[in-house]
């Protein structure tokens, strides 16, 4: 795979090069610059020009020699699809997106591997988009940007972004790429090239969302044979078989011919043709028996044990790599064997990270075992064969701090697995219930997977666990809700029943079904739960979900006109609550609260201002005392936090104080648990308070709550659990406002200190978040003009009001 000096033009006009990769998916490619946003990273990468490179006998593993990233196996030219890609990046749409989707192993990174090297050998900038919740292939950087193209002028053809993995990125976060990418890339041609398994949960969703932008979507392209004749993949076994017998120096001459099955579908897939054509030279060198097409996976995984030295625990350690690696850390690889279980103590816990570093060396702790497939059937026959391997991936994903490092990663390649591995979808029934942070905002390939083999009650979880707001799931959240109502028995609890029917009616609704046409779903929820509660009326768990029901459908009958029933559905709800004894009852009297809110709304839109008032008034009441764990809590928070917001933009300042006071204690507590789900939510919800205290004439004690608003996003921000870099430029210039109306004699100096760094901070992000620049000149201005004042004269603003932080 040379690149040949004479002959570069016309293998840039004619193919693809050979030799250079930018390399898409891989540790070792050229990292440049990483852009950092919330949920993802865009890396600049540089080629990498592939040389032959002697490979130590412990190191000759067949997952080392199967990744496409190593390219042991030459590039072999696929005419048709490289046609259309090359057409696309010559077409003249400024921005354009691209899906190039296929099954795992058919050889999409490594198309997307050469297509980016040509690329950047015609002038363009290519970059690789991280999904940072379950991207495989985090990179290191390097030292200096790439910021010119490989002429070395500052000009470029055009910027080419490759998204590995596409169909596990939701589509709000795809959306959210490809507009930064559109917007911050304006004056040259963009390319997003996607690269995904299926088309189904990737392309329509991407078309609901860029329906109405310039953005170009051509058809997507589907990755099908490596090659197009019998002769000619023929020809690709035994290129591969001899690029493997030269990786392995082996002394005999290479025998290795093709199977008998060639023809079969199977061997379509370059991986597959490549794991036969590497079986086929270990069993000839081995004498061993050339193993079927169906057992390939097993023999290679065996040939890659026989390589391990000796631990009793180094199976276990590729086992949590696969499903939850990379790692940036030694720490982070520390926490996760330990909290499996794996390893007791940082001595045992560093001399299994040696083993494993020894076996797969790279600049990373704990990498995966690759290819992707490869990787997944060895978790598939490691959870097969060792019942106990499944309490180990429980224990990790029940740990907050390793689940913060991976996020959605360990679901994606268990479900992946589950795919294609009747075995693991037992395993993953059992592991579900007991690690429910696993399904946490599931993807399609989860859901997919759980409508047709999952039992009812993971069903009911997955469903638990749905995003609603998430456009992309939502045609499958309709499809796993609708499989959950057939299959409802009169044996099944009334609440389940009814909690079923409500959330279908939820999505079918949000699906843009006719809401009157729903009326019959809420009604008979109603039904059930009520006739159940007046059998049982003493049971206090079937008194509170039929309060639910009864409030949630009520409100949807409010929502089509009838007002009156929706009011005697209410005060029914909000009697079966006021009816649950007890002193201390959190979910009750936040089910009551939220009652009391929606009876309000109803009175004011039926004429009765005073009484909706006074409901409001008892509901925060009652709020102002609700304590201890429930998962309503962010509901409540999110409710007072909209009441807070209306109250101010009505001009009611002191119940906008009141109700955003209530929202800040309840996601200061949620947060405290949660950080990496409540975090944000709680420094936006204090810097309100805050600013609703200004407002109402209270500024010493609404620069307090912004200080601690700042406390928190410096802390969040330093553990990297969000996008906190905005927010907190935005929170001191917050400060810097509401400290020039504050009392204290030094309230001058403080301002300037804290409207100088939100400067700072602005200007340090301004390359990456342009629509930034207008804030940043407006702290600017501030600045100037505290630097005009003379410190000892200055008693009050110097601008307008106080600013909030976005939602």
């Amino acid at each position: 795979m040379d690149q040949g000096g004479s002959d570069t033009a016309n293998t840039i006009s004619n193919s693809f090069v050979s030799g250079v990769a930018v390399q898409i998916g891989s540790v070792t490619g050229t990292l440049t610059l990483a852009v950092d946003r919330p949920d993802y990273q865009v890396h600049w990468l540089a080629p990498v020009v592939t040389r032959p490179t002697f490979l130590p006998e412990r190191h000759r593993t067949p997952s080392r020699l199967l990744d496409a990233r190593r390219e042991v196996v030459p590039y072999r030219d696929r005419p048709a699809v490289q046609k259309r890609l090359l057409a696309w990046l010559g077409s003249k749409a400024p921005s354009s997106v691209l899906l190039l989707h296929g099954a795992g192993g058919r050889g999409k990174t490594r198309l997307a591997n050469a297509f980016a090297g040509h690329a950047h050998l015609s002038g363009w900038r290519v970059a690789h988009a991280v999904n940072r919740t379950t991207d495989r292939h985090a990179m290191v950087p390097a030292s200096s940007p790439l910021a010119a193209s490989p002429t070395g002028s500052t000009e470029c053809a055009g910027v080419l972004v490759a998204v590995d993995y596409a169909e596990r990125w939701s589509d709000v976060g795809l959306k959210t790429l490809i507009s930064d990418l559109t917007r911050e890339h304006a004056q040259v041609t963009l390319r997003v090239l996607l690269l995904a398994r299926s088309v189904q949960d990737v392309w329509q969703p991407l078309q609901d969302h860029l329906d109405l932008t310039p953005v170009d979507l051509p058809d997507p392209i589907e990755l099908l044979d490596l090659t197009d004749s019998a002769a000619a993949r023929a020809e690709a076994f035994l290129d591969a078989a001899q690029a493997f017998h030269a990786k392995l120096a082996l002394p005999e001459p290479c025998t290795a011919t093709p199977p008998p099955d060639l023809g079969h579908d199977d061997y379509a897939s370059p991986l597959v043709l490549h794991m036969a054509a590497l079986a086929a030279v270990c069993a000839g060198h081995d004498h061993d028996t050339i193993p079927h097409r169906d057992d390939l996976s097993s023999y290679l995984l065996a040939h890659e044990r026989r390589l391990w030295p000796p631990h009793p625990r180094g199976a276990d350690a590729v086992l949590l790599a696969t499903l939850f690696g990379p790692l940036d850390s030694e720490d982070d690889a520390l926490a996760l064997l330990e909290a499996s279980g794996v390893t007791d103590g940082v001595a045992a816990g560093r001399e299994l990270l040696s083993w494993h570093d020894r076996v797969y060396p790279e600049s990373q702790e704990l990498p995966p075992l690759m290819p992707d497939r490869f990787g997944e059937d060895f978790v598939a026959d490691h959870l097969g064969t060792h019942p106990r391997a499944a309490r180990l991936v429980v224990r990790a994903a029940q740990s907050t701090p390793v689940l913060r490092k991976v996020s959605r990663r360990p679901a994606a390649v268990l479900v992946a697995t589950a795919a294609r591995h009747a075995a693991v979808r037992d395993v993953l029934w059992k592991i579900l219930p007991e690690s429910p942070s696993l399904s946490f905002a599931p993807g399609p390939e989860l859901v997919r997977l759980a409508i047709e083999h999952a039992p009812f009650d993971v069903q009911a979880l997955v469903v638990d666990q749905l995003p609603h707001p998430d456009i992309g799931m939502r045609q499958p959240g309709l499809e796993l809700t609708g499989a959950l109502a057939k299959n409802l028995s009169d044996d099944l609890p009334a609440k389940t029943r009814a909690a079923v029917l409500m959330n279908l009616a939820m999505r079918l609704k949000n699906s843009g079904q006719d809401p009157a046409a729903l009326t019959g779903l809420v009604e008979r929820a109603t039904s059930i739960m009520v006739d159940a509660w007046r059998k049982s009326p003493d049971d206090r768990d079937l008194a509170l979900r039929t309060a639910q029901v009864l409030m949630n459908g009520k409100s949807h009958t409010a929502g089509h006109g009838d007002l009156p029933g929706a009011l005697r559905g209410l005060d029914e709800s909000i009697g079966i609550l006021r009816g649950i004894k007890g002193a201390e009852d959190a979910e009750r009297d936040i089910t009551l609260v939220s009652a009391l809110l929606n009876k309000a709304v109803v009175l004011s839109r039926s004429g009765r201002p005073d009484e909706a008032a006074a409901a409001e008034t008892e509901a925060m009441d009652l709020a102002e005392r609700v304590t201890g764990p429930s998962p309503m809590r962010p509901s409540l928070a999110d409710a007072a936090t909209r009441l807070a917001r209306r109250y101010a933009a009505n001009s009611q300042q002191l119940q906008a104080v009141r109700a955003a006071r209530i929202a800040a204690l309840h996601y200061r507590d949620l947060a405290g648990v949660s950080p990496e789900y409540y975090g944000k939510a709680a420094v936006v919800s204090l810097n309100e308070y805050g600013t609703y205290q200004a407002a109402a004439g209270h500024p010493d004690s609404a620069l307090q709550n912004v200080l601690t608003a700042i406390g928190l996003a410096r802390t969040h921000l330093d553990d990297d659990i969000a996008d906190f870099a905005p927010v907190l430029a935005q929170l001191l210039h917050n400060a810097a406002e509401i400290t020039l109306l504050t009392s204290a004699d030094d309230r001058t100096a403080r301002a300037h200190a804290h409207a100088t760094e939100a400067v700072e901070r602005y200007r340090s992000l301004l390359p990456t978040h342009p629509d930034l620049a207008g804030r940043w000149k407006e702290v600017l201005a501030l600045v100037r003009r505290i630097d005009e004042q003379d410190d000892r004269t200055a008693q009050g603003p110097t601008t307008g009001e106080a600013r909030s932080a976005p939602s």
